[in-house]
Protein backbone atom coordinates (compact mmCIF):
# COMPACT_ATOMS: atom_id res chain seq x y z
CA UNK A 1 0.00 0.00 0.00
CA UNK A 2 1.39 3.34 -0.95
CA UNK A 3 2.24 5.12 1.94
CA UNK A 4 0.49 8.93 2.08
CA UNK A 5 3.88 10.49 2.99
CA UNK A 6 6.33 13.35 2.40
CA UNK A 7 7.26 11.50 -1.06
CA UNK A 8 3.61 11.30 -2.57
CA UNK A 9 2.56 15.12 -1.42
CA UNK A 10 6.19 16.49 -3.21
CA UNK A 11 5.61 14.50 -6.46
CA UNK A 12 1.87 15.24 -6.46
CA UNK A 13 2.85 18.84 -5.98
CA UNK A 14 4.97 18.53 -9.14
CA UNK A 15 2.60 17.06 -11.34
CA UNK A 16 -0.03 19.21 -10.07
CA UNK A 17 2.22 22.53 -11.11
CA UNK A 18 2.84 21.21 -14.46
CA UNK A 19 -1.27 21.41 -14.58
CA UNK A 20 -1.95 24.84 -12.87
CA UNK A 21 1.49 26.82 -12.87
CA UNK A 22 -0.01 29.94 -11.87
CA UNK A 23 -2.37 28.21 -9.13
CA UNK A 24 -0.77 29.62 -5.77
CA UNK A 25 -2.62 26.77 -3.50
CA UNK A 26 -1.19 23.84 -4.09
CA UNK A 27 -2.98 20.80 -2.78
CA UNK A 28 -1.09 18.01 -0.04
CA UNK A 29 -2.29 15.65 2.66
CA UNK A 30 -2.06 16.22 5.90
CA UNK A 31 0.43 13.82 8.06
CA UNK A 32 -1.46 11.47 10.85
CA UNK A 33 -0.06 12.48 13.47
CA UNK A 34 -1.07 9.54 15.52
CA UNK A 35 -0.98 5.88 14.93
CA UNK A 36 -5.01 4.55 15.24
CA UNK A 37 -6.82 1.60 13.84
CA UNK A 38 -8.41 3.64 11.03
CA UNK A 39 -6.70 6.39 8.43
CA UNK A 40 -7.53 9.84 8.94
CA UNK A 41 -7.58 11.54 5.14
CA UNK A 42 -7.50 15.20 5.22
CA UNK A 43 -7.14 17.65 2.89
CA UNK A 44 -5.31 20.92 2.65
CA UNK A 45 -3.24 23.37 0.22
CA UNK A 46 -0.29 25.14 1.21
CA UNK A 47 1.17 28.28 -0.54
CA UNK A 48 4.76 28.79 -1.47
CA UNK A 49 5.94 30.48 1.53
CA UNK A 50 4.88 27.28 3.63
CA UNK A 51 1.31 29.14 5.15
CA UNK A 52 -1.06 26.44 5.71
CA UNK A 53 -4.67 26.95 3.54
CA UNK A 54 -7.81 25.63 3.55
CA UNK A 55 -9.09 22.12 1.97
CA UNK A 56 -8.54 22.18 -1.83
CA UNK A 57 -12.35 22.36 -2.35
CA UNK A 58 -12.33 25.93 -0.95
CA UNK A 59 -9.21 27.38 -2.00
CA UNK A 60 -9.43 25.95 -6.17
CA UNK A 61 -11.18 26.52 -8.86
CA UNK A 62 -13.30 23.63 -10.40
CA UNK A 63 -10.83 23.21 -13.18
CA UNK A 64 -8.28 23.30 -11.01
CA UNK A 65 -9.76 21.13 -8.52
CA UNK A 66 -10.52 18.16 -11.07
CA UNK A 67 -6.34 19.30 -11.82
CA UNK A 68 -5.40 18.35 -8.45
CA UNK A 69 -7.69 15.04 -8.65
CA UNK A 70 -6.20 14.13 -12.14
CA UNK A 71 -2.61 14.32 -10.18
CA UNK A 72 -2.87 12.65 -7.00
CA UNK A 73 -4.10 9.93 -9.72
CA UNK A 74 -0.59 10.43 -11.37
CA UNK A 75 1.22 10.67 -8.58
CA UNK A 76 -0.58 7.22 -6.82
CA UNK A 77 0.57 5.79 -9.87
CA UNK A 78 4.11 6.14 -10.30
CA UNK A 79 4.56 5.86 -6.78
CA UNK A 80 3.32 2.23 -6.80
CA UNK A 81 5.15 -0.67 -8.19
CA UNK A 82 5.26 -1.17 -11.74
CA UNK A 83 3.81 -4.43 -11.89
CA UNK A 84 0.85 -3.20 -14.43
CA UNK A 85 2.72 0.21 -16.13
CA UNK A 86 -0.70 0.82 -17.94
CA UNK A 87 -2.87 4.28 -16.96
CA UNK A 88 -6.31 4.65 -18.13
CA UNK A 89 -8.10 7.60 -18.52
CA UNK A 90 -11.83 8.63 -19.17
CA UNK A 91 -12.73 11.77 -20.61
CA UNK A 92 -9.61 13.19 -18.52
CA UNK A 93 -9.82 16.76 -20.12
CA UNK A 94 -13.64 17.24 -19.82
CA UNK A 95 -13.95 20.58 -18.31
CA UNK A 96 -10.43 21.82 -18.79
CA UNK A 97 -9.46 25.03 -20.63
CA UNK A 98 -6.92 24.72 -23.04
CA UNK A 99 -4.23 25.18 -21.12
CA UNK A 100 -4.66 22.77 -18.72
CA UNK A 101 -5.46 20.66 -22.35
CA UNK A 102 -1.84 21.41 -23.28
CA UNK A 103 -0.69 20.76 -20.16
CA UNK A 104 -2.24 17.44 -19.70
CA UNK A 105 -1.23 16.43 -22.83
CA UNK A 106 3.07 16.98 -22.11
CA UNK A 107 2.55 15.10 -18.73
CA UNK A 108 1.32 12.11 -20.37
CA UNK A 109 4.01 12.33 -23.24
CA UNK A 110 6.52 11.93 -20.27
CA UNK A 111 4.36 9.47 -18.41
CA UNK A 112 4.67 7.20 -21.72
CA UNK A 113 7.57 7.77 -23.10
CA UNK A 114 9.88 8.83 -20.12
CA UNK A 115 8.01 6.67 -17.62
CA UNK A 116 7.13 3.56 -20.07
CA UNK A 117 4.01 3.62 -19.25
CA UNK A 118 0.94 2.60 -21.20
CA UNK A 119 -1.50 5.13 -21.34
CA UNK A 120 -5.21 4.16 -22.71
CA UNK A 121 -7.24 7.47 -23.09
CA UNK A 122 -11.07 7.62 -23.46
CA UNK A 123 -12.16 11.25 -25.39
CA UNK A 124 -15.56 12.08 -26.61
CA UNK A 125 -15.03 15.41 -28.19
CA UNK A 126 -13.33 14.29 -31.93
CA UNK A 127 -11.53 17.86 -31.96
CA UNK A 128 -9.93 16.52 -28.30
CA UNK A 129 -8.89 13.39 -29.72
CA UNK A 130 -7.58 14.74 -32.67
CA UNK A 131 -5.61 17.55 -30.77
CA UNK A 132 -3.87 14.64 -28.13
CA UNK A 133 -2.93 12.74 -30.97
CA UNK A 134 -1.04 14.86 -32.45
CA UNK A 135 0.56 16.00 -29.33
CA UNK A 136 0.93 12.20 -28.48
CA UNK A 137 2.39 11.27 -31.93
CA UNK A 138 5.80 9.31 -31.56
CA UNK A 139 8.47 11.53 -32.15
CA UNK A 140 11.56 8.38 -31.98
CA UNK A 141 11.18 5.15 -33.49
CA UNK A 142 10.74 3.21 -31.06
CA UNK A 143 7.14 4.55 -30.39
CA UNK A 144 4.01 3.88 -31.55
CA UNK A 145 0.37 5.28 -31.17
CA UNK A 146 -2.67 3.65 -31.74
CA UNK A 147 -6.10 5.03 -32.21
CA UNK A 148 -9.01 3.61 -31.58
CA UNK A 149 -12.21 5.30 -32.66
CA UNK A 150 -15.66 4.20 -31.73
CA UNK A 151 -18.81 4.86 -33.61
CA UNK A 152 -22.26 3.53 -32.51
CA UNK A 153 -25.01 3.66 -35.08
CA UNK A 154 -28.60 1.71 -34.90
CA UNK A 155 -27.45 -1.00 -33.44
CA UNK A 156 -23.58 -1.33 -34.51
CA UNK A 157 -20.51 -0.16 -33.38
CA UNK A 158 -17.81 0.71 -35.95
CA UNK A 159 -14.38 0.39 -34.96
CA UNK A 160 -11.69 2.47 -37.15
CA UNK A 161 -7.93 1.41 -35.39
CA UNK A 162 -5.00 3.66 -36.95
CA UNK A 163 -1.50 2.45 -35.49
CA UNK A 164 0.83 6.08 -36.29
CA UNK A 165 4.55 5.21 -36.67
CA UNK A 166 7.19 7.60 -36.10
CA UNK A 167 7.78 9.64 -39.47
CA UNK A 168 11.03 12.02 -39.78
CA UNK A 169 10.25 15.11 -40.70
CA UNK A 170 11.15 16.47 -44.02
CA UNK A 171 13.45 19.85 -43.41
CA UNK A 172 11.82 23.05 -44.52
CA UNK A 173 13.29 24.19 -48.27
CA UNK A 174 15.77 26.64 -47.73
CA UNK A 175 16.73 25.77 -43.83
CA UNK A 176 19.47 23.32 -44.95
CA UNK A 177 22.01 26.31 -44.54
CA UNK A 178 19.60 27.89 -41.58
CA UNK A 179 18.92 30.97 -43.82
CA UNK A 180 15.16 31.41 -44.84
CA UNK A 181 14.48 32.06 -48.46
CA UNK A 182 13.30 35.30 -49.56
CA UNK A 183 9.23 35.09 -50.53
CA UNK A 184 9.40 37.78 -52.60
Amino acid sequence: MVDFDQSLNTLWAQLFSRFAPTERFVPKFVKQTRATRTVDVRLETQLPNGTTSGAPGAMLSYGNTNSAALSLFMAVHLSAPTRLPWLIFDDPVQSMDDIHIANFAAIVRQLAFTHGRQVVIAIHEPELFEYLSLELAPSRPDQTLVKIVLERGAGATQVAVDRVEHHREQQLAGSEHGTQSDPR
